[in-house]
């Protein structure tokens, strides 16, 4: 257990010189102050952005019970967020029951969830950010990024990292609103196209078209 939290300090504090390292455009970011609570939804493959733009916030995540998450956990806790212990095998249910006291009794007035993690299908919206929106009665931010240079990985949710020096462009776009009678799955249908359609628009940004879905790991100009 040493090990894991001297591995996860050291993640945490490269992190954070990574963070100050890259160029960071970001709009919407004021979605996140004019709701008293919200939860911000987004790709397992775009998180790096978000992360980066609500460091300090408090923001609520759900991390696995594995030893990476172990070290996840304290990796972000130098990002000043807070994890939830659990994933969609493990402990899934009871995290994302954490999740929703902390905003109902106010320790935390938002959270955030890589909607189609931890294990994909990538881009598939899971139910747990559209449940825990309608438990807290709160909208749904959906936030992505983009970044060049970036590299891409070959992994299920074909992660786009941004290179120390590279320029980022983080979005956080309109409150998405779960109706009470809203059919789960017609909801997570609705914010599969918003989320979709922000990455695309931000790719297509800074570099002409979709980095998605080709699997690449080469350095992306």
């Amino acid at each position: 257990m040493a090990r894991r939290r001297v591995n996860g300090a050291l993640v945490g504090k490269l992190l954070l010189l990574w963070r100050r390292s890259v160029k960071i455009q970001v709009r919407g970011l004021e979605q996140l102050e004019r709701h008293p609570t919200a939860v911000l939804a987004t790709w397992h493959g775009r998180m790096q952005g978000p992360v980066f733009c609500v460091a300090g916030r408090g923001l609520l995540t759900m991390v696995s019970r594995s030893f990476d998450g172990d070290v996840a956990a304290q990796a972000i806790a130098a990002l000043g967020l807070v994890a939830a212990r659990g994933s969609t095998g493990r402990g899934g249910v009871e995290a994302l029951d954490e999740l929703g006291q902390w905003l109902e009794d106010g320790r935390a007035r938002l959270a955030g969830l890589t909607v189609d993690g931890p294990r994909g299908p990538m881009t598939e919206v899971k139910r747990g950010a559209v449940d825990l929106a309608r438990r807290v009665r709160a909208p749904i931010i959906p936030c992505s990024f983009s970044a060049r240079p970036h590299l891409r990985l070959r992994s299920w949710d074909r992660m786009v990292i941004a290179l120390p020096l590279s320029r980022m462009l983080v979005a956080f776009d309109q409150p998405f609103e779960v109706a009470a009678d809203e059919p789960t799955p017609a909801a997570c249908a609705r914010l599969k196209l918003v989320l979709d359609r922000l990455t695309e628009s931000l790719d297509r940004e800074l570099h002409g078209r979709p980095l998605w879905p080709q699997p690449s790991t080469i350095i992306g100009s």
